[in-house]
């Protein structure tokens, strides 16, 4: 956007006469000079334009709009290239006084048309770009400062002007601009607007408004990075405790900077409280008991007094990884108080949603925030029940991570509407959340972690809410989200398995290598099954399996057959593991199988060659300890090989006839060695 035109304020103030004139406002004196007549005719113009504004005024009360979030979300709209240009962030302030509360944000100003914008029915104090009413109440907007204000006065660069609105008025004064000079001159940029409180407001209720504000709103905003609330609503104040907690607040630049200085230091005291602390909270216990025992009317001549507080919410976002660091940092004399979240952010912008008749527009944009802490310089899942929000808060239904859009929720605001729009909104979070498993692939810790954000079943409380569940776990199904051991590239699930222990050697390798095919291989990475990230029972409720021996005989197939076999100076302890897995296949009923491996060259021979039993005849070494010659032109098993028991066994099991020509040939021996001693 680029600056605002630069006008005289007498410019400025005819703009806000002029349009003032379009609804019927002539000046006092004009009033004084202007026939009856014409009185009558304008106050009849006013009623004719006024009817929307009068449904205006009557939906207002019974709304539940929250002026603190219309007015965040105002500020969220605006621009703020001139702040930027001088390297200041983004902020709006909050100072709360008991008759008035100021509204300060650094945009860059209001323009001609925010003016015009600002006094139509329905319409923010910026033109909206693809607008999204979080708040879910459309066409009230700004104008729910009246809920609480009686004057709204706005003093923006050059403009100075103000609205009225009592209740029980006709809503002609929300939207008729008054101009009025200020004696303050604000530094640039900065616009402020103060609300005269109405005096029959609760001032309690409003303050729930600000005490229950959720910092994690920040998550949600693109361009506010800072939100302060500056509370002292006590009537008298002692004046040391004023000088204290006032410091360098004497421009609202200045305040910004003492209170980013203020941040560091608490930040370094945050894991460390003072037992004066304690002791101060525990004194203030003591009083409080102490006063609830006084009798209901000195309870009354002394209500609770709340104590001064300055609270910045602030929002550090690192484009580069998509994390977010969200911090609470409240001054006040008593004790002061910080407190930070992180999280993995992803967000992505939905459109061609269906219609529906309390939106006009077919976008939305879905923002997931996964909470995380850090340890050792590097995050970790920080698992934990987390709110779905609609810009406010809604409730928690069972997910770990937050979930943000612009859901049409129901009147209750507990739960969101069952409709074509939320449901095409919750296919999104589904697609943002695989998104973020792609994310998180890169991520040194999080790539064998990101499974435990997925809740179990019984966990998630709603119908609704269940069917995210499913379409969350279809969709990681359906996309390429595990590392093999190979590191080549992400498979599907489907695609992988997990090793177990019988087909591992002793160092937790692979018996055997892999198959070479990219759409073949099956090795998961071994470090998802460290304890340290405990994947494999969730990713097994995914559908990840855990590899089978027909699967396995496969790969010690390819290496029996390949150039260079493993096995072939494999040690004793490896040897003997590929047999017990090999004796299983032989002992089962699975023919083929069978038929497969007595195919492999299994066999050392003693002349340093491998055969199947599909070679020929072949014998063990000896016969009942009797060594066979080695001239005789036959095929001997490797007599190191015959001598282990398991090796053996296999080799019997390979070869049925084994013991029959053993037998066979020891009797030829004893025959030919007996005629040759009765011929000497």
């Amino acid at each position: 956007m680029s600056t605002p035109p630069v006008i005289s304020p007498a410019e400025a103030r005819g703009i806000v006469e002029t349009i003032a004139k379009e609804y019927g406002w002539i000046s006092p004196t004009a009033r004084e000079q202007s026939h009856q007549e014409a009185l009558d005719a304008i106050e009849r113009l006013q009623i004719g334009l006024g009817a929307a504004a009068r449904t205006l005024a009557q939906n207002l009360y019974r709304s539940n709009a929250r002026f603190l979030f219309e007015l965040i979300q105002n500020a969220e709209d605006n621009h703020y290239s001139r702040a930027k240009t001088l390297g200041v962030e983004p902020f709006i302030k909050f100072t709360i006084r008991p008759n008035t509360i100021v509204i300060d944000c650094n945009e860059d100003g209001f323009t001609p048309e925010n003016v015009r914008a600002i006094c139509r029915i329905g319409e923010s104090t910026k033109i909206r770009a693809n607008a999204q009413y979080y708040i879910g109440e459309k066409g009230i907007g700004f104008k729910s400062v009246f809920m609480v204000a009686s004057k709204v006065h706005i003093q923006s660069g050059p403009f100075s002007f103000f609205f009225e609105h009592e209740p029980g008025n006709n809503g002609m004064g929300m939207i008729t601009p008054v101009w009025e000079s200020s004696d303050i001159t604000l530094d640039e940029p900065l616009t402020r607007i103060t609300l005269t409180l109405l005096e029959s407001l609760d001032l309690d209720d409003l303050l729930l408004q600000f005490d229950d504000f959720p910092h994690t709103l920040l998550l949600f905003l693109n361009k506010m990075g800072k939100i302060i609330i500056d509370e002292d609503v006590q009537e008298e104040r002692d004046i040391q405790e004023d000088a204290e907690i006032e410091g360098d607040e004497d421009a609202v630049s200045g305040e910004e900077e003492q209170e980013h200085n203020d941040e560091d230091d608490y930040e370094d005291e945050a894991d460390e409280e003072s037992e004066a602390d304690e002791e101060a909270e525990d004194e203030g216990d003591d009083e409080e008991s102490q006063d609830d025992g006084d009798d209901e009317d000195e309870q009354e001549a002394k209500p609770k007094i709340r104590e001064r507080c300055i609270t910045t919410y602030s929002c550090e976002f690192d484009q580069n990884i998509g994390r977010a660091r969200v911090t609470v940092l409240k001054h006040r004399a008593r004790r002061p108080f910080f407190d930070s979240d992180e999280y993995r952010i992803v967000r992505k912008a939905l459109s061609n949603l269906p219609t529906d008749g309390q939106r006009d527009y077919n976008t939305a944009e879905v923002t997931l925030a996964f909470p995380v802490y850090e340890l050792q310089g590097v995050d970790r899942p920080l698992i934990a029940p987390q709110q779905v929000y609609a810009y406010l808060p809604i409730r928690d239904f069972g997910f770990p991570f937050i979930i943000h859009s612009d859901f049409i929720t129901q009147a209750s605001r507990e739960d969101v509407m069952e409709n074509a729009r939320n449901t095409a909104i919750l296919e999104g979070v589904a697609e943002v959340f695989v998104d973020a498993v792609i994310q998180f692939s890169q991520h040194p810790v999080l790539q064998y972690r990101w499974m435990h954000y997925i809740p179990e079943d019984d966990q998630v409380s709603s119908p609704f809410w269940s069917r995210l569940l499913i379409r969350i776990k279809e969709r990681i199904k359906a996309a390429p989200i595990l590392w093999p051991r190979s590191r080549t590239g992400l498979r599907l699930i489907s695609q992988l398995r997990i090793l177990p222990n019988k087909f591992q050697d002793s160092h937790g390798e692979p018996l055997v290598a892999d198959l070479p095919e990219r759409n073949q291989e099956m090795y998961l990475d071994p470090k998802y099954g460290q304890k340290a990230h405990n994947a494999h029972s969730k990713l097994k409720t995914l559908g990840l399996a855990v590899m089978g021996t027909k699967d396995f005989i496969e790969r010690i197939g390819r290496d029996a057959n390949s150039l260079f076999p493993r096995m072939k100076s494999a040690d004793d302890d490896w040897q003997e593991r590929v047999a017990h897995i090999l004796l299983s296949v032989l002992e089962s009923h699975h023919w083929k199988r069978k038929t497969y491996v007595r195919s492999l060259p299994l066999i050392p021979l003693g002349d340093h060659h491998w055969a199947s039993t599909t070679d020929g005849d072949m014998y063990f070494p000896d016969t009942d300890g009797m060594p066979i010659p080695s001239d005789l032109k036959i095929k001997l098993v490797d007599p190191k090989a015959a001598a282990n028991a398991t090796r053996k066994q296999l080799f019997v099991g390979l070869g049925q006839a084994w013991q029959k020509y053993q037998k066979f040939w020891y009797r030829y021996l004893i025959a030919k060695f007996s005629r040759k001693f009765r011929g000497l």
